[in-house]
């Protein structure tokens, strides 16, 4: 006689942990295909953005934007002044962004490979606290900050530009890139941005997810 597992079946564990992944690519691959006739997409693509749309979580569930900085909060560009010095422009309507984001609760959390003292003011600037600068690793950072912001993935929309933001990506609840993003990492994203780094896809970015919260109207009143 067959032992009941711990979901009441008389399934061998091996059976029953089969059918919970074959349950799960089942619904991966109906929604690539009524995506697919829908689009008249190929199918591989249509995968893809079936296995996003299951993964997305809610806007509700965020409680950290976790940013890259070169590509997302500048243009990617970078000024060298001397043999030490370097110049970053920031958009104000980023910073505002940030501001807005921290009113609702949202904690802000800037993640770079590279460390720049312009990045560091600009912080200080908007009351940000989490600036990360130097990460080799984005993911290992990634995971350390939420370990100590007793953060989840789910919990955590992770927007970037290029090849090292994509495993932070791949496990955030809601990632997003700019509009100039590199092809690979705007396919990988949930939310495809209409505006470039450094243009304002910060603030589009936190717009968005204020306004499918359905806080954006009470910021706007804020201003009045």
């Amino acid at each position: 006689m067959a032992e009941r597992n711990a979901d009441g079946t008389g399934k061998p564990e091996g059976q029953a942990a089969h059918h919970g992944t074959h349950t799960l690519q089942r619904a991966v691959e109906d929604a690539a295909a009524q995506g697919a006739a829908r689009t008249g997409s190929h199918h591989a693509d249509s995968m893809g953005e079936a296995a996003i749309l299951l993964r997305m979580a809610s806007a509700r569930d965020i409680r950290i934007i976790v940013s890259d900085v070169d590509g997302v909060w500048t243009d990617g560009k970078i000024s060298y002044v001397g043999d030490r010095s370097e110049i970053k422009e920031f958009n104000v309507r980023d910073g505002l962004g940030a501001k807005v984001a921290q009113r609702s609760g949202i904690t802000i959390v800037l993640l770079t490979s590279r460390s720049s003292p312009a990045l560091t003011r600009r912080a200080k600037e908007l009351g940000i606290n989490e600036v990360h600068q130097g990460a080799v690793k984005k993911l290992t950072t990634f995971e350390a900050i939420l370990v100590r912001l007793k953060a989840r993935f789910d919990e955590a929309l992770y927007v970037g530009d290029d090849l090292p933001d994509l495993a932070p990506m791949l496990r955030a609840g809601i990632s997003a890139a700019p509009a100039d993003a590199a092809a690979e990492v705007l396919r990988a994203a949930t939310w495809k941005l209409e505006s470039r780094g450094g243009r304002g896809a910060f603030r589009e970015l936190v717009e968005r997810l204020l306004r499918e919260r359905g806080e954006w109207d009470r910021i706007v009143r804020e201003f009045e």
